[in-house]
């Protein structure tokens, strides 16, 4: 809309379309669905509307693909879980890697992307990779579905603004720093306790994969 009002339509046009296609690298299917829609709407006639097509039904493949995939997992009653060391406990013998994020969160949706290259790096390793989601009620569906659209292999559960301030209070317990801020990780060791608070991010690479290395040979 405010591309609209203050910019010539060619110019609104190449903006909204680069929109769309940051949203597709994203893989936010509910947003780029939503916003191309509006797009063609406006631009029947684009050049560029066979290419969103394309790109839209693209993500439309990865959901329907992960749909019945057995190595998305989320947690049965994820609203009743209380504490993370009740996740936690449930992989005792193993390194867990806990991702805090929200699909609402820019930066937590970048580091997504080099998921897979840390993944690999722990192939057939005693590691299992959970994400702690904060998002609200209303965007549960929503959650669900972008963790299927981006193929997030591993164990997933929310909680909302409120029910995630105890879980943040536990994480944060030993550390100095309280700060709350999206994304963060943490570093469980094979007997259930934090063994690096504040861990590095996936993006970090190789210092991640030590990190996570030194825990996992102790």
């Amino acid at each position: 809309m405010g591309s609209t009002k203050n910019f010539p339509e060619p110019v609104t046009e190449q903006y909204t379309y680069q929109q769309i296609i940051n949203l597709y690298y994203d893989k936010d299917l509910r947003q780029i669905a939503a916003l191309s829609e509006v797009f063609k709407k406006r631009f029947p006639q684009s050049k560029f509307n066979q290419e969103i097509d394309q790109k839209v039904n693209s993500l439309r493949q990865m959901l329907a693909q992960n749909e019945s995939n057995t190595d998305i997992v989320v947690l049965k009653d994820y609203d009743k879980i209380q504490s993370v060391y009740d996740v936690i406990a449930k992989y005792k013998g193993k390194v867990v890697y806990l991702d805090v994020w929200g699909t609402w969160c820019g930066p937590c949706k970048e580091e997504l992307k080099f998921m897979p290259q840390l993944k690999s790096a722990f192939t057939n390793k005693d590691v299992i990779f959970l994400y702690l989601d904060m998002d609200e009620e209303d965007r549960d569906a929503i959650w669900k579905e972008f963790i299927k659209v981006n193929g997030l292999t591993g164990v997933h559960f929310r909680k909302n603004r409120q029910t995630i301030a105890p879980l943040w209070k536990e994480l944060l317990a030993d550390n100095q720093d309280k700060a709350e801020y999206y994304p963060q990780y943490f570093i469980f060791d094979k007997e259930g306790k934090v063994a690096v608070s504040k861990a590095l991010r996936p993006s970090d690479k190789e210092a991640l994969y030590q990190q996570i290395n030194s825990v996992l040979v102790h």
